[in-house]
């Protein structure tokens, strides 16, 4: 029985595994940071993927929020509506 871990958990792990031998592994591309062709670490192109996730951007609603804070909020408004189009 193998016991799962939590993402964040395995995450710095899994590619380290990977380029040590020890097998395939699937990670977010983001978790790749300074892995990608280094150490026999290369990204398969498989179909489906990447898979499909959805983010959610909260705070409470009684906060003011940082001009930072703000700009980034409208940054990532942005950037969903752009993709929304573009797909």
């Amino acid at each position: 029985m193998v016991a799962a871990e939590p993402l964040s958990k395995c995450a710095p792990v899994c590619p380290t595994s990977v380029a040590g031998g020890l097998g395939l592994g699937l990670v977010s591309s983001h978790a790749l940071h300074g892995h990608i062709k280094e150490h026999g670490v290369h990204i398969v192109d498989v179909e489906g993927f990447p898979l499909p996730s959805a983010w959610h951007i909260v705070h409470p609603a009684s906060k003011k929020l940082s001009p930072l804070a703000l700009a980034f909020k409208q940054h990532l408004l942005k950037e969903i509506s752009r993709r929304t189009r573009k797909s």
